[in-house]
């Protein structure tokens, strides 16, 4: 009884098949016929494919089966979901399943059976014939690919950085693992305190301190430690941090403690300065990529909060009397001049300039409100917005120094990632906006029903909140920008990618682009993926903790 219901569903699904539009009909059974001719091909060339048929068959068989008795397992129904959904995705994974064994013998004969590892072997002159990769060129030019031309020196800082790096991550894990379990507050607070130096640590590895004149400017000691007090009263009056004697105390001592040990590690020569311009390879990647996401950050938060701004604007007969006083002003003093040496109709247009004031006034007060914070965070977001990237790394690089002191010279490299860093945080800006909006507008009343401030309410509810529903947005950010840094090789620049170009040119490893563009790859993948499955882990425990 049951095998008369099989076949008639069968014929069943026949006949549903032949009542499809004619041109429908002839294409689904040229992918059929296509599948068939693909898989005696593959079988002819690897008889081990037919191992594969016979599990596609079986496996096609059982899902089919279970959907015709109405009577899943768990096994079926993943494999009508996932694979045999319809007549196509039963062709495609035919289709997939059968390919493996010539794509992983392909991919096995090039990167391992056929290949060479020493680097001995990689000039054209000495390399074997028939060998399809040279894997020795990663070896051969591991200080290029991972340092760029960083003087050999300097190599144990960088390592030490990356030590640093690697234990801090290690010990996190660790001690999440441990406070979900058992709590430990003391543990926590020691890893975030190593966190918080961490940009400070590795300035002085990979950036270094020059010798100074004397072990402590008195001038900038009283300078710095008025200016951490005040910061620190501030927060004290907001409440954001407890006002207590331990507090204050800490606050005075911090920054003349800083200036003293910075003095002194300037002096014993330990970490002498090295030339950013001698930043390359998976180094200065990493640097642009570390150095733009903690510095963007603080000004996207900013940057967001900036453009969602209610504050109270500038009363508009303030506009106008101060807008008529500037285009008077700016008739008085430069259109004269301009008209007279104008040479045709549109330069005589353009000596009117200042009446442009009048509009502008009127589109500040008609869109803003009169509010200069909102309207200042909103022009610099859209502005940068609207620019591509290597522009701003160019306009970087030729204006950044013009607001440095007179008679600094600001290197390339650290006008790229001045330019870096304005780029992301107008993204990140945005990102952090999309999270602040979300947020219900019961949160902010019950910020205010307990009594807190502008600042604690920030702080404490509204930035936490928009954080955590943006982290998938913002990783994918961080994400963008880690590959973004290829393209600093057009400013001059030599990170990854552009050591991987200049080592190709080199006689000793000519013609071996693609094991370093593997291998290029595969940084950039591993890189990717390592931040991506953080993220989803952090997601995972959000949603535990919200259900």
């Amino acid at each position: 009884m049951q095998t008369k219901r099989l076949l008639y569903k069968l014929l069943e699904t026949v006949r549903d098949f032949f009542k499809k539009p004619l041109l429908t009909i002839i294409i689904q059974l040229a992918i059929i016929a296509f599948i068939i001719w693909y898989t005696v091909r593959q079988i002819a060339a690897f008889p081990l494919s037919i191992l594969i048929l016979l599990l596609w068959i079986v496996t096609v068989l059982y899902s089919l089966i279970a959907e015709f008795r109405h009577s899943h397992t768990k096994m079926s129904l993943w494999l009508k979901k996932n694979l045999y959904s319809s007549l196509f995705n039963s062709c495609l994974t035919l289709v997939i399943f059968i390919s493996l064994p010539s794509i992983l013998y392909s991919i096995i004969d090039y990167a391992i059976l056929r290949a060479t590892f020493s680097p001995s072997l990689t000039a054209p002159g000495v390399r074997p014939p028939n060998v399809s990769a040279s894997w020795g060129v990663i070896p051969g030019a591991w200080k290029l690919l991972a340092t760029g031309t960083l003087e050999p020196v300097h190599l144990p800082r960088v390592w030490i950085a990356f030590f640093w790096m690697m234990i801090l991550a290690i010990l996190t894990y660790i001690t999440l693992r441990i406070v979900q379990k058992k709590k430990n507050p003391t543990l926590r607070k020691t890893i975030t305190s190593l966190w918080l130096i961490t940009p400070l640590v590795l300035f002085v590895l990979l950036v270094g301190i020059a010798k100074p004149a004397q072990l402590v400017d008195i001038a900038s000691l009283i300078k710095g430690t008025m200016v951490v007090v005040g910061l620190a009263l501030i927060m004290m009056w907001q409440k954001v941090i407890p006002l207590s004697i331990k507090n204050i105390i800490i606050a005075i001592l911090i920054w003349p403690v800083f200036s003293v040990l910075w003095g002194f590690l300037g002096q014993s020569g330990l970490f002498p300065p090295i030339n950013p311009e001698k930043w390359g390879g998976l180094l200065l990647t990493t640097i642009i990529t570390i150095f733009a996401s903690v510095i963007s950050f603080p000004i996207g938060v900013a940057l967001a909060f900036g453009r969602k701004s209610q504050l109270r604007g500038i009363p508009d007969w303030f506009l106008w009397i101060l807008t008529v006083v500037i285009v008077i002003w700016g008739l008085a003093t430069s259109t004269p001049a301009m008209l007279s040496s104008a040479r045709n109709t549109l330069e005589k247009l353009m000596a009117f300039w200042p009446l442009l004031i009048i509009l502008i006034t009127y589109l500040f007060i008609k869109i803003f409100k009169g509010n200069v914070i909102a309207a200042s965070s909103t022009v610099f977001i859209e502005v940068i917005r609207g620019v591509p990237l290597i522009t701003i790394l160019f306009l970087a690089i030729v204006m950044a120094p013009l607001f440095v002191p007179e008679g600094v010279q600001l290197k390339n490299t650290w006008s790229v990632l001045i330019g870096y860093t304005l780029f992301n945080s107008v993204y990140l800006a945005e990102v952090l906006r999309g999270g602040l909006n979300a947020i219900p507008q019961g949160q902010y009343e019950a910020a205010d029903a307990i009594g807190l401030n502008t600042i604690q309410k920030i702080w404490f509810v509204i930035l936490p909140q928009a954080v955590q529903m943006v982290i998938p947005a913002l990783v994918n950010l961080f994400v963008g920008l880690f590959k973004s840094t290829s393209i600093v090789g057009i400013v001059g620049l030599f990170d990854l990618m552009g050591i991987v170009s200049s080592v190709t040119g080199n006689p000793a490893w000519q013609g071996l682009r693609t094991e370093l563009y593997i291998f290029a790859a595969l940084i950039y993948f591993l890189g990717s993926y390592v931040l991506s499955s953080y993220s989803q882990r952090i997601e995972r425990k959000n949603l535990i903790k919200k259900r």
